[in-house]
């Protein structure tokens, strides 16, 4: 089975990075229509993240933290549409 891995650099400090995930309406500009927090405590390891983007047919994106070190690192694997990522 294949495997690919995608690493995005954000030029902010992390800890505001993750400070915007708890911000109310924090994904207001974007055309999701949900973003949650579904299990687990935020940020660790086997919480997952529920969401759901708008005209996207019924998809939902499930995230689940596979790795998290504050204001650090996040490693997830996300489900959706009967693939995994």
């Amino acid at each position: 089975m294949g495997r690919s891995e995608v690493r995005i650099t954000i030029a902010r400090p992390l800890a505001e990075v993750f400070a915007t995930y708890t911000q109310p309406d924090t994904f207001g500009w974007s055309d999701f229509r949900s973003v949650r927090w579904s299990n687990g405590e935020p940020w660790q390891v086997e919480s997952r993240v529920r969401i759901e983007p708008q005209n996207a047919f019924g998809v939902v994106v499930d995230q689940v933290v596979t790795h998290f070190e504050p204001n650090r690192r996040i490693d997830y694997i996300s489900h959706f549409g009967g693939i995994t990522m």
